[in-house]
């Protein structure tokens, strides 16, 4: 979902994006404004003492991202191998020089993994509305991602007598980022008249963040006892706000998040490298020459740039038939530097019986970063269990064979509307 610290859809967010869906507690937060709607209004106000809904497990959300590179594992292995290889002779260092000159120089740009994670604690999120206070949300998210990305550097040809040998400072970096987050909203209806209603809201997030890195020089790659490595932990606090425009068959939305733009900083790697010996050293000299390059920093921050966002929906026959839409107005970049700006529409449809699913399906596209196209279906069973997944119209190859260069998928389970 957008906005997010680390972005992982979750739920059928994972198909309809960042619009706000009354039918499904899991993405009825994204909106700060739409917890107020997640309840039937026909029960709801026989009910002087209010009405609580919440999750019972998940969803559980699972994601990755490639560059748009083919067999990147297999010819980092082959790299390794051959910079390992002290049994060359002068033509096949040159041919191997040729050939993985060319795969880093493409590996610089395309060559990334990327896995994340997220997931509601079991019973979150709970909101709770009352008929004269309004609608109080409280959640609990956990969330990681892991990127590994290759660091470029021309291979050379070493001859000392009748031995040659090639040498590059080419490297692995990884950087990782674990969250867990509180939220504690509120919204309220705050003006009605015959042609709709305005609903406000407000929410308060409380993070927990660690940041790592990783580094290594590809032929070293197997010694991970003297990888370069930093760890940081941190708390900070964001603030959402959000804004719905409610008519019978139509809803408009708006919504900012991380309006005080929080910092979160990774500590120091490619120091006092006096100190250290052996592939220890050969890797913190690596980050040394790495840093006066500008490709990395020995230390950092990730600034959680604040996003605005706007969706609409409409609603056909008793809101069983509806399609959305939503845009993120400017993009923002996560915790290891992808850029993400988000449009999404989709259209579903969910039935009041128990007994037959709900579906959806959906288009979005990320504006900014990889500019990747997606697709994605979701079902809802029972009124409970939903499952959604979504996948890159981009492929490239793995093992022989292809695959989407992006794909997340969301399983859970929560209380019926």
């Amino acid at each position: 979902m957008s906005g997010q610290l680390i972005y992982q859809p979750m739920g059928s967010a994972t198909t309809i994006g960042s619009a706000t869906n009354i039918r499904s507690l899991s993405t009825g937060l994204v909106n700060p404004a739409s917890a107020f709607l997640m309840f039937d209004d026909k029960v709801f106000k026989d009910d002087p003492d209010g009405h609580f809904r919440f999750g019972i497990f998940g969803p559980i959300s699972v994601g990755y991202e490639t560059g748009d590179l083919d067999s990147l594992s297999d010819e980092l292995d082959g790299l390794e191998s051959v910079l390992d290889d002290t049994d060359l002779t002068y033509a096949e260092a040159l041919a191997a020089q040729s050939q993985y000159n060319a795969f880093l120089a493409n590996a610089g740009e395309e060559g990334f993994v990327k896995a994340s994670v997220a997931s509601y604690v079991p019973a979150f999120p709970i909101i709770y509305r009352h008929p004269q206070w309004g609608a109080f949300s409280f959640d609990l998210i956990l969330a990681g991602e892991a990127k590994m990305q290759v660091l470029d550097d021309e291979i050379d040809i070493i001859v000392s007598g009748s031995d040659v040998d090639l040498e590059t400072d080419s490297s692995v970096y990884s950087r990782a980022a674990l969250a867990s987050v509180f939220g504690l909203g509120y919204s309220n209806q705050v003006w009605r008249n015959q042609f709709g209603s305005l609903i406000l809201g407000s929410k308060l997030n409380l993070t927990r963040m660690k940041l790592s890195r990783r580094f290594s020089t590809i032929e070293n790659l197997d010694q991970d006892d003297d990888f370069e490595e930093s760890d940081s932990f941190e708390n900070n606090y964001s603030l959402d706000f959000g804004m719905i425009w409610l008519m019978k068959n139509t809803m408009f939305g708006v919504r900012a998040t991380n309006i005080n733009e929080p910092t979160y900083h990774y500590d120091a790697i490619g120091d006092d490298c006096t100190n250290k010996t052996g592939t220890a050293l050969i890797n913190c000299n690596a980050v040394a020459t790495f840093i006066s390059s500008g490709d990395l920093t020995d230390s950092g921050e990730y600034v959680v740039k604040r996003q605005f966002s706007v969706e609409a929906s409409s609603f056909l026959g008793e809101g069983e038939w509806s399609v959305q839409s939503s845009l993120d107005l400017n993009g923002v970049e996560d915790a290891v530097d992808d850029k993400y700006q988000w449009f999404s529409m989709s259209a579903s449809h969910f039935d009041k019986s128990n007994w037959l699913p709900g579906l959806r399906a959906g288009y979005s596209k990320n504006l900014s970063g990889t500019k990747l196209d997606y697709l994605s279906f979701g079902v809802t069973f029972l009124q409970r269990v939903t499952f959604d997944v979504s996948w890159a119209l981009d492929s490239v190859e793995v093992d022989g064979k292809n695959m989407p260069r992006s794909m997340f998928a969301s399983l859970g389970l929560e209380t019926a509307f």
